[in-house]
């Protein structure tokens, strides 16, 4: 399946270049994109190959996801569902939403 690309049309080649450089920061989980969208902000969002949705922002976003990466194996892929949402605009942090399937699945 090939990605998904969205953006400003002036943005195609920022665009390429990161998907280069994070889908080779991705390979050692077995994680791959699977869409790509840059607002008219400049504010990046990406999708995996797991379904998991992670929001970059704007600024310094090869940083935050390199963060992210360095702990993934440790928090995110050791939790005991799937994340559906990676939030990595904090500047000393990031917040995961769990989907509402597995919301309800702890509750009940």
């Amino acid at each position: 399946m090939l990605p998904e690309f969205n953006g400003p049309e002036d943005a195609a080649r920022e665009v390429a270049g990161h998907y280069e450089e994070f889908g080779q920061m991705l390979r050692p989980f077995n994680l791959a994109l699977t869409r790509m969208s840059l607002s008219d902000r400049r504010a990046l969002q990406l999708e995996l190959n797991n379904g998991l949705v992670v929001e970059l922002g704007r600024d310094k976003v090869r940083e935050r996801l390199e963060k992210f990466i360095g702990v993934y194996g440790q928090t995110v892929a050791r939790l005991p569902h799937s994340v559906a949402y990676a939030d990595l605009r904090y500047p000393n942090g990031f917040a995961v939403r769990y989907p509402e399937i597995a919301l309800k699945k702890t509750k009940g």
